[in-house]
């Protein structure tokens, strides 16, 4: 039997009240992007993250900071500066500049802003429990398997909080919590859990090797009790679309699952996050300018945006006349929203990105660049840079410039042969 918080009794908490907590976390993620928008953030230019200064400085702002003393650390040590910055990006709330190096208002800015608390609210919610991406930005030597990983410390940790008594009239319990050093991951869990109002630490365990326990003491925030049922309801309803559609799916069904409970037939402002924006793309060509790295070599691809990268992989095969014999990749984006796309030979992880991608769902804006290698041994670098974008289609993709000869696929391997015939 599902539960209904609206009519549960085992809470007195008015539903305004949860709404002050949860707008705390709304105005520090406001409050980043305010800094970033107000201040013209720069990024990286080798990492595509924000500066060591900047993130100090939006630090700040937060309920949640980091306690440093000084600007020295990169991006990777600031959490929730992390979270807030995949979410400003992942659904456009923020954009970059067509070369990558600026941050500014995004397509999507204005909906969030004017979207109520619990809307606002719900978008972050569902990035946590949905999509452990953010969490993978260094710091760590395990964080390179965090997203693969992160369905399984979300089930756990809800798996805990659904089986506790959270208040006793009213009052919230401080609870002790088990740490294990790989199926749990408190230590990853907290920053967040602490942002977002459901949880607030009490005490650390010790470090590891110091003799002390390893438990933390937690007390358990009424926002808590929600999102757990909410996590619940979510996957006795979802569990076959969330395992097929991946990470966008889940995301959509946390946040509906959220709005559907809190909003009370009041307007939705924010459903266009979450709208499908390939469609109106598909019948657009798109002019592609392929440049092989450290050659004279340049060809430009004309193709439809409702083709994939693969068929990219093709054009650009066919334009320097190489034998397609080996695996390749295309990587679009930097810092932490850099997505790899790998022919399907290469994926041998559940997170693994496709090839099978169309161009339109990669949202490439004019002069946006990104790179694509063949031959995982030789090598071959290829730079790519978005020309034009314009309406209408192409029976199959054509190249309609040309610039140097194209390279010899293998040089070395040619003159070898010449050797030994002589």
């Amino acid at each position: 039997m599902k539960r209904d918080y609206r009519r549960s009794r085992k809470t007195n908490i008015h539903l305004k009240e949860l709404e002050k907590e949860a707008a705390v976390v709304c105005q520090d993620f406001s409050a980043f992007c305010g800094y970033i928008i107000q201040n013209e953030v720069k990024l990286a230019p080798r990492t595509g993250n924000i500066g060591k200064k900047d993130c100090f400085a939006i630090n700040q702002l937060l309920h949640g900071r980091e306690e440093y003393e000084k600007p020295v650390y990169l991006q990777s040590r600031y959490p929730l500066i992390g979270f807030f910055y995949y979410v400003a990006l992942e659904y456009k709330i923020l954009e970059t500049n067509a070369t990558g190096n600026k941050l500014g208002k995004g397509r999507n800015y204005q909906c969030f802003h004017e979207a109520s608390v619990w809307e606002q609210y719900a978008l972050l919610l569902a990035v946590f429990l949905s999509d452990g991406t953010f969490a993978c930005q260094g710091g760590y030597w395990y964080t390179d398997r965090v997203a693969e990983l992160w369905d399984l410390y979300v089930d756990r940790l809800m798996e805990w909080a659904a089986a506790k008594e959270f208040c006793i009239d009213g009052v919230p319990k401080k609870l002790r919590v088990e740490m294990d050093s790989y199926l749990f991951r408190l230590d990853i869990l907290a920053p967040y859990l602490e942002e977002l109002a459901l949880v607030r630490v009490c005490r650390k365990p010790a470090p590891e090797g110091d003799g002390g326990e390893r438990w933390w003491e937690i007390e358990a925030r009424p926002l808590l009790e929600i999102v757990s049922d909410i996590y619940e309801n979510m996957e006795m309803e979802e569990s076959d679309e969330l395992s097929d559609n991946g990470r966008g799916t889940a995301a959509k069904s946390a946040y509906k699952n959220y709005i559907d409970r809190f909003l009370q037939g009041e307007e939705e402002k924010m459903s266009e996050i979450f709208r499908d924006t390939t469609a109106p793309h598909e019948a657009q060509t798109i002019d592609l300018q392929v440049s092989v790295r450290f050659t004279d070599c340049v060809r430009v691809i004309r193709m439809n945006q409702d083709d994939s990268l693969y068929d990219l992989h093709d054009a650009i095969q066919r334009a320097v006349s190489f034998g397609d014999d080996h695996l390749f990749s295309f990587t679009v984006g930097a810092g932490m929203m850099k997505r790899t796309y790998l022919h399907p030979e290469a994926m041998n992880r559940s997170t693994d990105l496709s090839a099978d991608t169309r161009l339109c769902e990669l949202n490439l804006r004019k002069g946006q660049k990104f790179t694509y290698l063949f031959d995982f041994g030789d090598r071959w670098q290829f730079d790519i840079c978005v020309l034009e974008i314009r309406e209408g289609a192409v029976e199959v993709p054509e190249v309609i410039k040309a610039i140097g000869d194209a390279p010899e696929q293998y040089p070395c391997y040619e003159e070898d042969m010449e050797l030994q015939v002589r």
